[in-house]
């Protein structure tokens, strides 16, 4: 649904002239298996070259290599740690993750996460009152914005948001909202919201498949 949360693909594989079999796949948060292992299921189950199939096939071969909003519920901040550096393993120079949630929802303990995935082992504080904060020495260099006192995009570019996008690094966006429309299409989106209890999080990553 909207949300991202979990669903069913309902999927006709026709094994006879007079038997129809229906392979379902459901995906949602905290998926065990591969993502990328869904294709070759489809395909195995209903065959690629099944002209009815063709569309789901498609679309999932898609979702597996993209993801789509798949929420995660973590209990601690080493939880949410935790799932940052997941999300730093499958990540590539110049990719940017747009983080939206409220203050104290746990953005810069998933940046923690996520510069502990890229092996760098510096101390990962919020970049509130200087924009900007740079950690260097893992596998790709982290750069970590926070844009909360930011009136417009323009202020983004004035202080070489694409300098930073050119140096092949990780660029980690905090209240991305503010600078929305300055941000690339194949962001990683990363919603952080308060769950049931107080250590609870919900968060929903959207732009790739963990």
């Amino acid at each position: 649904n909207a949300r991202g949360r979990a669903f069913l693909i309902a999927l006709p594989c026709v094994s006879s002239p007079n038997r129809t079999r229906f392979a379902g796949l459901r995906f949602g948060r905290r998926l065990r298996r591969p993502l990328k292992n869904y294709p070759y299921i489809l395909s195995h189950f209903a065959g690629k070259a099944n002209p009815n199939c063709a569309i789901i096939f498609k679309n999932v071969k898609i979702f597996c290599e993209r993801g789509s909003g798949v929420e995660f519920v973590t209990n601690s901040e080493q939880e949410t740690e935790e799932l940052g550096a997941r999300l730093a393993e499958r990540l590539e120079p110049g990719a940017v993750i747009a983080f939206t949630g409220d203050l104290g929802a746990g953005k810069t303990a998933f940046t923690r996460g996520l510069a502990r995935g890229l092996g760098i082992s510096d101390r990962v504080t919020s970049p509130t009152f200087t924009i900007v904060n740079e950690y260097e020495g893992g596998r790709l260099p982290l750069f970590h914005f926070d844009m909360y006192r930011l009136g417009s995009s323009d202020e983004l570019f004035d202080i070489g948001w694409e300098d930073y996008l050119a140096r092949g690094g990780v660029c980690a966006v905090e209240w991305s909202e503010n600078v929305s429309d300055a941000l690339e299409e194949g962001s990683v989106l990363v919603e952080i919201r308060r769950g049931a209890c107080d250590n609870q999080r919900v968060i929903a990553v959207e732009g790739v498949a963990l």
